[in-house]
């Protein structure tokens, strides 16, 4: 991965996270089909099961309420969260 592949990751990661405090799915979901295409561009394939996929997903359920407390999403929150702050550029 290159620099600027690199930093829109990251670009991606925080957004993953700021859209946990959302409340409109609509809003959601529009902003998680860019964020798709964007992640697609910057690793090509295998984005169905990448972290930044399943945190916009969880927020997905829980908006719908079906929300799970699982050890795959747990770890993909944790790799989000490095991948934000990766160059060391506070999250907030």
């Amino acid at each position: 991965m290159n620099n600027e592949q690199a930093k829109q990751l990251q670009e991606l990661a925080k957004q993953a996270i700021a859209i946990q405090d959302a409340c409109n799915l609509s809003g959601v979901v529009h902003s998680f089909s860019a964020a798709l295409t964007k992640l697609r561009e910057v690793t090509g394939s295998g984005i169905n099961e990448h972290p930044i996929t399943i945190v916009w997903l969880d927020k997905l359920n829980s908006l719908a309420g079906i929300q799970d407390s699982c050890v795959n999403i747990i770890r993909a929150y944790d790799k989000v969260y490095d991948w934000a702050d990766a160059f060391g550029v506070p999250i907030g």
